[in-house]
């Protein structure tokens, strides 16, 4: 299993850090929406299965994309275009479910729970990838923007490497056993542990500006804010009965499963380069 994360990890960055580096922040906008609809489709493909049509969950991705679009070239159309888009989705959700009641439940017809329900939980989906993910493109505009960028996937990736070693290692107590039964506090202290190595060693090859208060914060703190997205995608898993939310990279799952942490640290780097930088 090892194995194969550590080459599909490898694969993925030998053709995404060219692109990075060399298109500029064109190659991080084309890479969030590209995440974002993974991700949404991923999300309300395991929150709707099969009974749902597939227009119901292209609609949810097309709207997710459009806000991310707009808060790229528009920033200050953010809120405004996550008001439309909610709203024109929530009219869509109702006109479907009155047109098409046994599309939302076709066990037991038309439910108003049952709609309420599943209407929360794709608004959430649209609120929760959307608006995270609109940092990353944020983030690469700030001042050394590009440096942060690669600091975040350093302190991301590396981390989550360093506590799927350590957790096999030498995992013993359970950390979350509700959640992930397979994750451990030792493997979360030792994912903690490589990503602030992952920091010194940003700061020593390229990111000079940062200093050792700044490792420490970013490292673990960004660490930590990581490994909750990795936990709420768990517990959304979970919930489903789901164990991966795709397969688009082998050993990783699916967009969501790769993703997940970085979506949810991505407004912690963007408030700590914005703020202290």
């Amino acid at each position: 299993m090892i194995k194969r994360r550590i080459i599909s990890a490898l694969i993925a960055i030998g053709f995404g850090a060219p692109l990075v580096i060399f298109l500029g922040p064109y190659a991080i906008y084309f890479f969030t929406l590209l995440i974002a609809a993974g991700c949404l489709y991923e999300y309300f493909s395991m929150i709707m299965g099969k009974q749902y049509s597939k227009s119901i969950r292209l609609t949810g991705v097309l709207i997710g994309v459009l806000i991310i679009f707009f808060s790229i070239f528009f920033k200050f159309a953010l809120v405004s275009a996550l008001t439309i888009g909610l709203m024109f989705y929530s009219i869509y959700f109702l006109l479907r479910s009155k047109k098409y009641p046994n599309d939302l439940n076709p066990a037991s017809g038309f439910k108003l729970g049952k709609i309420m329900s599943d209407l929360s939980l794709s608004l959430f989906g649209i609120l929760y990838f959307s608006v995270f993910l609109a940092y990353f493109p944020m983030l690469r505009d700030t001042y050394d923007g590009l440096k942060w960028v690669i600091t975040l996937m350093a302190v991301i990736w590396i981390g989550d490497t360093g506590a799927f070693f350590m957790g096999s290692k030498y995992g013993k107590t359970k950390l979350f056993n509700v959640v992930s039964p397979n994750k451990t506090i030792e493997g979360s202290l030792g994912g903690l542990l490589f990503s602030f190595i992952a920091v010194l060693l940003c700061k020593l090859i390229f990111f000079h500006g940062l200093d050792l208060i700044d490792c420490v914060n970013i490292g673990i703190l960004g660490g930590a804010f990581g490994q909750i997205g990795d936990l709420i995608e768990s517990m959304i898993k979970r919930s489903v009965s789901v164990k991966d939310s795709g397969a688009v990279m082998p050993g990783h799952g699916g967009f969501f499963d790769r993703f997940d942490a970085l979506i949810f640290a991505l407004p912690f780097f963007y408030f700590y380069a914005k703020f202290f930088f």
